[in-house]
């Protein structure tokens, strides 16, 4: 008997989409998409929340095993959530489960004050939209500018490491200014064309 149970779970393919085309399935989908058309301002930023949760938290554990660098996407994503959905999503993100996610892996004084400057991230996300709004990607770039620049600035007050304080910002520039635009540029313009008019 117990053979027969382990031969015909191996029959089983992994990907069989047919046992997810269920009734219940298929009207759950139908209400999450006329919520989403009826309400396109409020699910997004919650959906990009969920989607961009994991990748920070990754790129928190990677800025505390390599020293000297800060990989974090969290002001990106902060910006980002500012830019399209305003200042109170960008801040539930970038301070809230920001300071979240770096108590998760990697508190200490520098962390602590970095997770405060997200609040500027996303008045500065924010204000680059009314600045250029139509203009996704220059908006970005002068708001996560200006948020390297106060960074920089306040952590001279608590590390006494020029260096190391020099590299942290320039790893932040790499991957704040060149990388996560190229990105994010792609998912506004997605957004763009996706979000009913």
């Amino acid at each position: 008997m117990k053979d027969a149970k382990i031969t015909s779970k191996k029959k089983e393919y992994p990907f069989d989409f047919k046992k997810y085309l269920t009734i219940r399935n298929i009207l759950v989908f139908i209400i999450l998409l006329t919520l989403y058309i009826a309400f396109p301002k409020l699910l997004q930023p919650i959906i990009l929340i969920i989607f961009f949760y994991p990748i920070s938290l990754f790129s928190c554990r990677l800025t505390k095993y390599i020293k000297f660098l800060n990989t974090e996407t969290i002001t990106g994503f902060t910006v980002f959530l500012g830019y399209l959905y305003g200042w109170k999503w960008a801040l539930f993100f970038g301070f809230v489960l920001g300071t979240y996610m770096w108590s998760q892996t990697y508190m200490n004084q520098l962390t602590f004050v970095q997770c405060f400057t997200y609040i500027f991230a996303a008045y500065f996300g924010y204000c680059s939209s009314i600045w250029f709004p139509k203009n996704f990607l220059i908006g970005y770039l002068v708001a996560v500018t200006i948020k390297n620049v106060l960074n920089f600035v306040v952590f001279l007050f608590f590390n006494p490491s020029l260096v190391e304080n020099i590299s942290h910002t320039i790893a932040a520039v790499i991957t704040n200014t060149f990388i996560m635009p190229i990105f994010l540029q792609l998912l506004y313009n997605l957004i763009m064309t996706i979000t009913p008019t």
